[in-house]
């Protein structure tokens, strides 16, 4: 066989070993990655934007469902919405809104108001988003009321959803 005829050989094996290397390193590197979380939601004390100290662990007793996101994330923006209606109309549990970004205190307040976030919100530090190995946003864990962790979801969550999730786990 011809050196020509090699190449084009090993240059067709070629394009399909970098297609499937191209794949793995996209399965494995960019797409949204569930955080590994502890049995137990990591506790965190963070102050909101009207000035409150919110920790997880004066939440016992209530289903706390945590939504970590930031302004500049529109699939976040578009869940907003949903988890101020959720908000409204489940007093008995505690919806909290975990902000990724970095501006000031002043400057998110006016964000969660324009944005018509009708929950709390508190501005993660660096420290809240390693122990909840958030990569991706927007990303949402349910807490149940003895602060153990029910579910965490990677990407936009619906009504439907959070109404599933809030409800106690089936006892394995």
């Amino acid at each position: 066989m011809s050196t020509e005829g090699r190449r084009s050989i090993l240059g067709g094996y070629g394009r399909y070993l970098a297609i499937a290397l191209l794949a793995l390193f996209a399965y494995d590197y960019l797409l949204p990655r569930t955080p590994d979380l502890p049995e137990q939601a990591p506790a965190f004390s963070l102050v909101s934007t009207d000035g409150e100290t919110i920790s997880l662990d004066a939440l016992r007793g209530k289903v706390v469902v945590l939504n970590f996101w930031a302004s500049w994330c529109p699939p976040c923006v578009s869940e907003l919405p949903v988890l101020s209606e959720f908000a409204r109309t489940h007093p008995d549990l505690a919806v909290i809104g975990i902000s990724m970004d970095n501006v000031t205190p002043e400057k998110l307040r006016v964000t969660a108001q324009r944005l018509g976030i009708s929950y709390p919100v508190v501005q993660a530090d660096a420290r809240t988003q390693s122990l909840y190995g958030v990569t991706t946003l927007p990303t949402t864990v349910v807490v149940g009321p003895s602060g153990e962790v029910w579910q965490v979801r990677v990407g936009t969550v619906s009504e439907s959803w959070l109404e599933r999730m809030v409800e106690a786990p089936e006892p394995t």
